[in-house]
């Protein structure tokens, strides 16, 4: 497959995949290059250089009329994807919103660091934990909830999900819990980055779960990182969409709570008890091995680009099997 590069506005920043810089605590990019066509009548589609979340009303309509030609790739990477409406395109999304429509959407990995170099856990006593932002249920926030998705709006809410989820974690034997009460991106703290990357590194190395809960977005990047060195994630279910791997044996394996569950202890140690040291190593063994082959960011997104055609897509996109699975 081979994009051509629709133009570029200088108002609003390249998305990473051409600027070639990622954030911090990211993983590598891969080239786009490789991907990119020179000519416009021979490319199989377009590709749009600017996140959807940047685009004004006047490049909107650039892109909607350049989309009756061929169709149209675009970035949908804010916490809250903006609905547009192209109707021959494909929305690259991290997260899916509860009641958003699903038309032609591809779900993809957030694009983290992967913590692969922390070693396997043996089976013993099992051990959870949380570190992060968890921030206060404002009126702000309940009303923010009710607006995004007026049918669901306490799976909506990922302040009252992380509440609810850490005062359950919180009588789970062996659990350590770290509640920050600010964003640990913030600026304000950036010369504390460090401190709490390492806090955050030191709790999953000495985890064999993670509680994985939704934030603002409808999604975990803490999920990616679990994965990435072998641990389970716990996952409250808030009708989140995961990136499709085609093969249906690849799987990530991961422990699926109810939204507002006040179990979590009960439900750890009912899956724990069905363990032994050889299960146990072959779970972590098989999501080390999914993320770095297939929901690592820079592979899915190669992936889709090396396709021959927009046909071959479709196993990718966003379908209503919502998140009901894990162990």
């Amino acid at each position: 497959m081979k994009l051509f590069l629709l133009d570029v506005d200088n108002r609003q920043p390249l998305l990473d995949l051409l600027s070639g810089k990622t954030q911090i605590f990211q993983g590598p990019l891969p080239n786009f290059r490789l991907f990119q066509s020179k000519s416009q009548s021979k490319a199989t589609g377009f590709f749009v250089p600017h996140d959807s979340k940047h685009w004004t009303r006047k490049y909107l309509e650039y892109v909607t009329k350049v989309s009756m030609e061929k169709p149209v790739v675009y970035m949908n990477g804010s916490d809250t994807p903006t609905r547009h409406n192209i109707g021959n395109s494909f929305s690259l999304q991290h997260t899916i919103p509860i009641d958003f429509p699903i038309t032609q959407n591809i779900v993809v990995p957030y694009n983290i660091e992967s913590l692969e170099f922390l070693p396997f856990r043996a089976y013993g006593i099992p051990s959870v934990s949380f570190v992060g932002f968890a921030p206060r249920v404002s009126p702000k926030r309940v009303l923010k909830s009710f607006v995004l998705s007026p049918l669901h709006p306490l799976k909506s809410n990922g302040a009252l999900i992380r509440k609810v989820g850490l005062q359950s974690l919180s009588r789970v034997p062996n659990a350590f819990v770290k509640r920050r009460t600010y964003y640990g991106g913030a600026k304000s703290i950036i010369p504390s980055l460090e401190t709490h990357r390492e806090e955050f590194i030191h709790a999953i190395n000495n985890s064999d779960f993670v509680f994985s809960p939704r934030g603002d977005a409808n999604g975990s990047q803490r999920f990616f990182e679990a994965l990435s060195c072998g641990r389970i994630p716990i996952v409250p279910q808030t009708n989140i969409f995961l990136p499709r791997v085609i093969d249906s044996d690849l799987k990530p394996l991961f422990l699926n709570i109810r939204t507002l569950s006040s179990n979590m202890a009960e439900k750890i140690e009912e899956f724990w008890e069905s363990l032994n040291d050889l299960t146990y190593k072959e779970i972590q063994a098989h999501n080390r091995n999914l993320f770095a082959s297939r929901l690592n960011y820079s592979t899915y997104i190669s992936n889709l680009f090396y396709a021959d055609c927009f046909k071959s897509w479709t196993p990718f996109l966003a379908t209503n099997e919502q998140l009901h699975g894990g162990l």
